[in-house]
């Protein structure tokens, strides 16, 4: 017995095509689903990102108290200098070093000329 060929194919793409396992994600009936869960996934990280900046530091510094010093930035001058200079030589430069970029709302050690720069009481 001869088959014809194409009613093999017929066949054979029948018993795929009923073999397939549908994903409910890509019917039709499940739209709206996938549009409130990217919807809902857009706004989740938007609102991270809107976190993030909403903590970062307003970039102006507190009026320096009557116990504190200003100190204008001189060309050459580094942090590290300036507490130094302000130390008494008992208490740990490192850490007026950190108190004075906290107290100036410094993210790094860079500082330039003509800069002020309060010097915390500690």
């Amino acid at each position: 017995m001869i088959m014809n060929p194409s009613f093999y194919r017929t066949i054979h793409n029948e018993k795929q095509a009923n073999n397939r396992v549908k994903s409910p994600w890509l019917s039709s009936g499940n739209r709206l689903i996938r549009i409130v869960v990217i919807a809902l996934t857009a706004a989740l990280l938007f609102t991270s990102f809107l976190l993030i900046t909403t903590n970062a530091a307003s970039g102006t510094v507190e009026e320096a108290s009557v116990s504190e010093t200003v100190v204008v930035v001189t060309a050459g001058d580094t942090l590290w200098d300036i507490a130094s200079h302000y130390s008494d030589g008992h208490k740990d430069i490192g850490k007026l070093v950190f108190l004075l970029k906290e107290r100036n709302g410094l993210e790094t050690a860079d500082i330039r000329p003509g800069q002020t720069i309060v010097i915390p009481e500690w």
